[in-house]
């Protein structure tokens, strides 16, 4: 980081440069404002070093860096060349049922979250090849196990089970009381990792943890996220922020498909990461950068 900037202004921001992409060091940005709608307003630019300006392997695309798309996340893929981005970090809809989750309500309003197991098992794997072609390194899938999704769950870690490098157990340390009789409280949900970079091994070649690190997380649960009583499956940002202080480096570009309340977004800019989302619903959508904007305005852009 340069001395005498901030971590906002150090924070790097993707333009689109006519029909292809730059990246532009954010050490070219003295002002960013966020407007409605994610669009991005520039003053006070400093061009006086060349080498600030990246032209990386986001030319020839047309997907921004650091911006949420209201759209599917199969749309926001079709411009992303092979291996566009360093990781995925998300979590889908969970096909709850009719009933909701929890009792609580769907976790989307325009999305059917009650599909047939074989109409939802093949959703997700064409999501799924969809990240792994788009994604260099890892994609970290965070689903819990539910009536509406276990069978599909189960076959779905078998056609990906050459791709699994990894099972993580999320102990949320409290299970909401089930709403039927005979059923064990759900206090834990799964982070699958599925992988490009040797998957057969469980060694990981992005990180340098020795002995340090378990494959069972304890932390609270969603309710512990203040957009819980808006969106009924959100995810703590302790999780991304974990992930991307393991994984990589700065200025690794992360991608959330189901970006939601953009808690994965936020986890980058706290941790000097780029991100990209895509987020079906405009309610989110506009949650998600309002959240953003609060992030940026909290971290001071001057």
């Amino acid at each position: 980081m340069r001395k005498g900037y901030s971590r906002s202004q150090n924070f790097v921001v993707g333009l689109i440069a006519g029909n292809g992409g730059a990246i532009l060091s954010a050490d070219l940005w003295k002002r960013i404002v966020l407007t409605k709608k994610n669009e991005l307003m520039k003053t006070d630019f400093d061009n006086t070093e060349n080498e600030a300006l990246s032209i990386a392997r986001v030319s020839g695309s047309a997907v921004m860096l650091n911006k949420i798309y209201n759209e599917s996340n199969l749309e926001t893929m079709k411009r992303m060349p092979n291996g566009f981005v360093d990781y995925v970090l998300t979590s889908p809809p969970y096909n709850v049922g009719k009933n909701g989750l929890n009792g609580e309500g769907k976790k989307y309003d325009i999305h059917n979250d009650s599909m047939t197991s074989d109409k939802y098992l093949n959703q997700q794997i064409s999501l799924i090849k969809e990240l792994l072609r788009v994604t260099k390194k890892h994609v970290f899938y965070n689903i819990q196990m539910l009536s509406g999704n276990k069978l599909s769950l189960m076959k779905l870690m078998g056609v990906f089970s050459e791709n699994i490098k990894e099972i993580i157990i999320w102990n949320k340390k409290h299970g909401v009381p089930a709403m039927e009789p005979g059923v064990f409280n759900s206090a834990y949900e799964y982070i699958i990792i599925f992988s490009n970079d040797q998957p057969q091994k469980r060694k990981f070649y992005d990180c340098d943890f020795r002995g340090n690190q378990n494959n069972v997380f304890l932390i609270q649960n969603s309710h512990s996220n203040k957009y819980s009583d808006v969106h009924k499956a959100v995810m703590p940002l302790d999780i991304p922020r974990y992930f991307m202080q393991l994984f990589g480096k700065e200025n690794d570009i992360w991608y959330d498909p189901y970006n939601g309340t953009a808690t994965t977004s936020i986890g980058a800019i706290m941790e000097k990461k780029n991100f990209i989302g895509s987020e079906i619903s405009t309610e989110y959508f506009d949650l998600g950068n309002n959240r953003i904007l609060n992030e940026a305005n909290q971290t001071s852009l001057f």
